[in-house]
């Protein structure tokens, strides 16, 4: 599956794995407050990699950063 916020491809089954722990979001009560703290850490992540544009190459920032 394709984590939304993040953006990358996410494994959704794994031998001797519980399925439930392979979907994070489906393990929060209140999905609400997961899409909020995801999006905070989507934020600090790209805050921080901003520090790192100078050597990042053109991919990963339009990755990154949509641009």
């Amino acid at each position: 599956r394709k984590a939304d916020i993040f953006g990358f491809t996410a494994v959704t089954d794994c031998a001797g794995v519980d399925a439930s722990l392979m979907d994070p979001r489906a393990s929060w009560a209140d999905k609400d407050a997961y899409d909020r703290t995801a999006n905070v850490l989507w934020q600090q992540f790209k805050d921080n990699f901003e520090r790192f544009l100078d050597v990042a190459d053109d991919d990963v920032r339009q990755l990154v950063l949509g641009d």
